[in-house]
């Protein structure tokens, strides 16, 4: 089962995917901003990160530059959870690097399918 850091600044939608995650077994911590993300997942721990683009202090988009610049030891896979439909938000994903892009409000079943699409 894997480590997963849920970058999330809406503590509903935490709780939702926390509980789904460890149901199937999965250990699961909390980050509330993007400056504790990028702290928590620079750390090595986790396997994945689940992020959130629009948190206080950090946005996603700088969370995950700032990972794919000084990556941790430990290789980390990032789903970016996001509402912002606006074209071009893909792309500069992608760009950014990471794995997977799942948008809001956010369907678990999806979650589940993106996350075995990435080898987590």
């Amino acid at each position: 089962m894997a480590d997963v850091l849920v970058a999330e600044d809406n503590s509903l939608n935490f709780e939702l995917v926390r509980d789904l995650l460890d149901s199937r077994g999965h250990t699961v911590v909390w980050a509330r901003d993007g400056e504790d993300a990028l702290a928590k997942a620079s750390s090595g721990q986790f396997d994945l990160l689940l992020l959130d683009l629009h948190m206080p202090r950090m946005d996603g988009l700088q969370v995950v530059r700032a990972l794919r610049e000084a990556p941790p030891e430990r290789p980390l896979k990032v789903i970016a959870l996001t509402a912002d439909a606006m074209a071009g938000v893909r792309d500069d994903l992608i760009a950014a690097g990471v794995d997977g892009y799942l948008s809001k409000p956010l369907d678990l079943r999806a979650l589940i399918q993106e996350m075995e699409s990435i080898g987590v």
